[in-house]
């Protein structure tokens, strides 16, 4: 099994004299076995870097404060009670 912890730069545009780069920070697991091969990644956006006749400028990315599949796993409890109560029959008296 092989961890994966590493920082990729992507070009994402070139001109001549600019340069626009995204770095994303990688973590993850690489698993190759007899029975099953597995792999998964999770990328997360560091910065955006731009460089410019030379000079270089950095956009530094946010780090989210949960990520969206925490949130909705927090959620679904919720919701599904909601969804309960709307369904359930009412009674006559």
């Amino acid at each position: 099994m092989r961890i994966l912890r590493e920082t990729r730069t992507i070009t994402l545009s070139r001109t001549p004299g600019r340069t626009v780069e995204g770095r994303v920070r990688v973590r993850g697991f690489d698993l190759k076995s007899d029975v099953f091969d597995a792999h998964a990644e999770r990328h997360e956006p560091v910065e955006i870097v731009v460089t410019e006749l030379g000079q270089e400028r950095r956009y530094r990315m946010p780090r989210p404060e949960r990520p969206a599949m925490v949130m909705a796993a927090l959620a679904a409890p919720i919701v599904a009670r909601a969804i309960a109560r709307t369904l359930k029959p009412r009674r006559s008296r």
